[in-house]
């Protein structure tokens, strides 16, 4: 026969050590929310890129809170780009239209950050890593001229390149991160939806300029543009819709220019009161004043939020 007082002990015991377990896990402070960053153009209401701020010229908000911030990134710092490159028929039927769009890129690598590395993704049917990331602005020329002598195809798979290009650029070698997308807009054989694509892009702290292709001001349709507008706009990026030979080039040099002279603001989050854990965000910057004492006012552009890391959606 069991000893009861044996048995009276143990429960006691245990007892004890599920109470103690309860009072230390009060006691213990809850994780430490992980510090994020946003990378944000700042422009005045020209559009005109607005260099040299500093960081007490930023706030962030998450609703009605300021988060402080914990790092600050001044602009014309070094970035790893991917250059996605729509090689699809749709794109790139057009001899003409492929040699001025392969000038404007070697024109936007001269006059870069010297320091910047690039990888290289061209798509139709599926997405082609051509070139890993290098600073060999001479071998990622090879790879854009490879692209610009392919024979094109007709299927499209834009957000399976795009998820391949967020994944690459995502673990790039400097803090500033970009994707430099060339397209129409359309996709027709994609595993990835467009939902993926936004997703991937939320979550990352990589920023998407578009080139937004088409052969007549009609030809680059609704749906293709609200598409490519979506991308550009989740990222804190920018969607250009050249019509002519001068505009293709001059927002290859406007997206140059706010690639160069984008700033990255470190901060730790608050706690999310959404299901979802998303954390909506807004960048506050103060007004330029001018040397007559005239004040600017100035518009901050990033991605809109974050989702914390490990909570389905």
């Amino acid at each position: 026969m069991a000893d009861p007082r044996r048995a009276t002990f143990l429960l006691s015991a245990l007892a004890f050590v599920i109470a103690y377990a309860h009072v230390a896990a009060a006691q213990s402070p809850a994780p430490a929310a992980r510090a994020q960053t946003l990378s944000v153009v700042v422009t005045d209401k020209n559009g005109h890129t607005v260099k040299g701020l500093k960081a007490e010229d930023f706030a962030v908000f998450q609703g009605k809170t300021r988060l402080p911030l914990v790092s600050f990134g001044g602009d014309d710092e070094p970035a790893s780009v991917g250059i996605v490159y729509d090689a699809s028929s749709s794109v790139t039927d057009n001899p003409d239209r492929v040699r001025e769009i392969t000038k404007a890129l070697f024109e936007f690598l001269n006059t870069a950050h010297p320091s910047n590395d690039y990888f290289v993704v061209a798509f139709n049917q599926k997405p082609q890593l051509l070139l890993p990331p290098t600073a060999d602005r001479a071998a990622v020329g090879a790879a854009l001229a490879r692209v610009a002598v392919a024979r094109p195809r007709g299927e499209t798979a834009l957000y399976d390149a795009l998820y391949l290009a967020v994944d690459k650029a995502a673990y790039g070698r400097h803090a500033k991160r970009a994707l430099l997308v060339i397209s129409d807009g359309r996709d027709t054989v994609s595993q990835y939806s467009l939902k993926d694509a936004r997703r991937a892009l939320i979550e990352s702290d990589v920023t998407v300029f578009v080139i937004g292709l088409h052969n007549s001001p009609a030809d680059l349709d609704y749906s293709g543009r609200a598409i490519l507008e979506e991308l550009a706009y989740v990222s804190g990026g920018r969607l250009f819709v050249p019509s002519t030979t001068g505009e293709l080039r001059g927002s290859f040099e406007m997206l140059g220019t706010e690639l160069r002279h984008q700033y990255r603001l470190g901060f730790v989050p608050a706690p999310s009161a959404r299901k979802d854990g998303w954390h909506e965000l807004k960048i506050k910057v103060a007004d330029l004043v001018t040397p007559q004492n005239k004040k600017v006012s100035l518009v901050a552009r990033s991605r809109p939020g974050f989702y914390e890391a490990g909570i389905r959606r």
